[in-house]
C-alpha cells in the first residue's frame, strides 16, 4: 500500500492509502483505539467529498463506538455543507449505510429522516431520487422507510409521488422478502422475478 498509493495518473491525495491502511490497522489490531493520525491525514485532504467519504468509510474500523460515531458525525457535517446536490446526497447516503452498521439505531433513523427532508426541500430532487432513497432506507429499516412516505407534503405533485412510492413499496416488499427466502421467488410475477 505504501509503495503503490497514491497511484500515478490517479487521485493525487492519500485518500485510498488512508482507507487501505485503516483497514489493515483494524485487522492487525482489532482493539486499537487511537485514530488521531488517520483523522489528521483526512483533515489534510482538501476535497470535501473525498474527506466525507473517508470519515464514513473508515468509521467501521474503529473498535470504540464513540470513535465510530465521531467519524460518522464528521462525515455527515461535511456532507451537509456540500454545494453539489449529487455529492451531498451521495455522501449522506453513504453515511446512512455506515451509520446503521456502526451506531445506535436511533442516530441512524434520525439521519435517514433528516436526509429525506433535505431531499424533499432541494429543487433538484425528483421522483427517482425519492424512490431510490426510500428503497435504500427500506433495505436498512422498513419502518423508517414507511415513515418517510408520510413526510411527503400535501402539494398535488408530491401527493402523486407519495402514491407512486406507496405502490412501489408493495412491489419492493415482495422483492425484498423473496431475496431473503428464495422459495418465495416462484410467487412473484415474471417481471418481478427478473428484478
Amino acid at each position: 500500500v505504501n509503495e503503490e498509493l497514491p497511484m500515478n495518473g490517479g487521485i493525487k491525495h492519500e485518500g485510498y492509502k488512508i482507507a487501505c491502511l485503516a483497514t489493515i490497522k483494524r485487522y492487525k489490531n482489532p482493539s486499537v483505539n487511537d485514530w488521531s493520525a488517520e483523522k489528521k491525514k483526512i483533515e489534510a485532504i482538501t476535497n470535501d467529498a473525498d474527506k466525507a467519504f473517508l470519515y464514513a468509510h473508515i468509521a467501521h474500523c474503529a473498535s470504540k463506538s464513540e470513535v465510530r460515531l465521531a467519524f460518522i458525525e464528521e462525515a455527515v457535517k461535511i456532507s451537509k455543507a456540500m454545494t453539489s446536490f449529487y455529492d451531498r446526497m451521495n455522501r449522506l447516503d453513504m453515511c446512512l449505510t455506515e451509520s446503521f452498521d456502526v451506531t445506535s439505531g436511533q442516530k441512524s433513523k434520525s439521519l435517514a429522516r433528516e436526509t429525506m427532508q433535505l431531499l424533499l426541500t432541494d429543487k433538484n430532487g425528483d421522483f427517482n431520487d425519492l424512490q431510490n432513497y426510500v428503497d435504500h432506507v427500506r433495505e436498512l429499516d422498513a419502518e423508517v422507510a414507511d415513515e418517510m412516505l408520510e413526510m411527503i407534503d400535501k402539494d398535488p405533485a408530491r401527493i402523486s409521488y407519495r402514491n407512486k412510492l406507496k405502490a412501489n413499496k408493495i412491489k419492493n416488499t415482495k422483492l425484498f422478502s423473496a431475496k431473503k427466502d428464495l422459495n418465495k421467488i416462484s410467487t412473484l410475477a415474471n417481471a418481478e422475478q427478473i428484478q
